[in-house]
């Protein structure tokens, strides 16, 4: 991958702090601490659970707190389906 793609693909020029966005829990893995995995025009996104706690397939109202150069860590807000 050239310098210039990975620039453009760095997580940190698509999402920042603070954004809301729904989401779909796309990985079936929720681990044990229940943080489950979705996708932001394909960048993976960390999802901590909120009150509701994540499954696969829950539809969330997510808050990014963390942006990396290839990954994102979001708070659940809500599960909305």
């Amino acid at each position: 991958m050239s310098h210039e793609t990975a620039k453009r693909n760095d997580a940190r020029n698509i999402l920042t702090r603070g954004q809301i966005h729904t989401v779909v829990i796309s990985d079936e893995d929720v681990d044990e601490e229940g943080t489950g995995l979705a996708k932001i025009q394909k960048i993976k996104t960390f999802v901590k659970p909120g009150e509701d706690g994540l499954a696969y397939a829950d539809t969330v109202t997510i808050k990014i707190t963390d942006v990396g150069p290839n990954h994102a860590e979001a708070l659940a807000l809500a599960v909305v389906g």
